[in-house]
């Protein structure tokens, strides 16, 4: 049996006293927007750059030195790691769809509000969950 990468990742994390948040395939799988199994699991952390390999499977950590980002909500930060994951062009009307569904109005309001001083076209699209129902 696999092993749990999440579960492993946050137990690194903790034991290591990282603060992490998934990205790439990962977030976008955690909210629903992709069901491709990833190859590499990925997460932007506070520690350093680490690979572990666990059988063909990769878990990787990404230092980042972007404190917004942990002071997000980890909905916000999840949210933003997915929609950059799939680049500007990349996200969908479906997506922003998917993401009204999946997050709570409360969710909405914080990633409005968490998410202003992040990258434009990022921004651009978090504007447009919870307006999509509006525009149908």
């Amino acid at each position: 049996m696999p092993p749990d990468f999440a579960a492993l990742a946050a137990a690194i994390a903790r034991n290591s006293g990282w603060t992490i948040i998934p990205c790439g395939d990962i977030a976008a799988n955690d909210l629903g927007l992709s069901t491709q199994v990833p190859a590499v699991w990925s997460y932007v952390s506070t520690g350093p750059y680490r690979t572990y390999t666990i059988g063909k499977m990769r878990l990787e950590f990404k230092h980042t030195a972007n404190r917004e980002l942990f002071n997000m909500s980890k909905m916000s930060a999840l949210c933003v790691q997915a929609i950059k994951a799939f680049g500007k062009d990349g996200v969908t009307p479906e997506m922003i769809k998917r993401l009204e569904l999946v997050l709570s109005s409360r969710d909405k309001d914080a990633l409005t509000k968490e998410t202003s001083h992040v990258t434009s076209w990022i921004y651009d699209v978090i504007k447009r969950i919870g307006k999509e129902k509006d525009n149908a």
